[in-house]
Parts: structure tokens; sequence; C-alpha cells
């Protein structure tokens, strides 16, 4: 269902007559991102980042080094299994998105259960993410900035 919110969503947003830099809004690789976390793929989550990205953890913590990001991910791939759900709210495009240094900023809310592999715990995460992607000489979107911010999870009905 979230996956056909986003598809209308993108379709909208191409459609707009007053959103000239979004008629070809490109694949972001979101749900590769979300794919690598549960298979703990440290080597694809990490080559969606530039390698100046920061990533800004729910304690506001930063990461803002490769080798401060591929810590990061070793410690959590090696105590936790994710179930990470991302549900997209906003889009919101910087420049021309043809030329390098344009920017696509990804607004939404996550859910989460975090299963601690050790003691066998389940804890639940919520709250709002945002990714900035920045298009590269190369022509890749790489996450420049990522930030997660946590909120009291909604009771499930």
């Amino acid at each position: 269902m979230r996956q056909i919110f986003i598809a209308l969503l993108l379709s909208t947003l191409a459609q707009s007559p007053t959103s000239p830099h979004r008629q070809s809004l490109p694949n972001l690789p979101v749900q590769r991102f979300v794919e690598d976390i549960r298979r703990k793929n440290i080597a694809n989550v990490l080559s969606l980042y530039s390698p100046d990205a920061v990533f800004v953890d729910t304690t506001g913590h930063q990461y803002a080094t490769p080798k401060a990001l591929r810590k990061l991910y070793r410690q959590v791939f090696a105590t936790y299994d994710s179930d990470l759900k991302l549900d997209l709210e906003r889009i919101d495009v910087t420049g021309d998105i043809t030329l390098p240094q344009a920017t696509i900023v990804q607004r939404g809310s996550f859910d989460e259960n975090l299963h601690t592999r050790g003691t066998k715990t389940i804890q639940r995460l919520c709250g709002h993410y945002t990714f900035a992607w920045m298009l590269q000489d190369n022509g890749r979107w790489l996450i420049q900035r990522m930030e997660w911010l946590s909120t009291t999870c909604p009771v499930n009905p």
C-alpha cells in the first residue's frame, strides 16, 4: 500500500504545472536502503552515502566520516534485526535535477521494530526522517544528510 501511495505522490508531482523540476524525478534508492538494512548489506548501505555525508541518529549524535558510518552500521548490524518501514510525506527539490549539486530532500515518518538478538527483546521506534540526496558529478544520487527524530509511537489498534 505504501509503495502505491509513493507512486501516486510522485505521479501527482510530475503532473504539477508549477513544478518544472519535478517532471522527471529520479528513482532514488530508498527502498534499496530499507532492504539493505534488513539484509545487513553494509557495502550496499554505505555506497548510498556521499563521502562527506552526515548521519544524525535519534539522539542527535552525528556520524560525519565514512569510517564513523561504517563503525555505526557494523555495530547496529551486529546487534539488531530491523523491520524498518518508511512513509514518504514530502519531497522538496533544489536546483536543476539534471545538474550536479542539485538536491532532493525526502521527509516522512518511520516505524521500526528493533529485535535485539542477544536478549531476544523488541523495541518499537517511531518518528520522522529526512534524507537529503545530492546529484554527484558522476550522475549518481547519493545521501548527503540523513536525520532521524524519535516521537512517541501511536498505539496499535
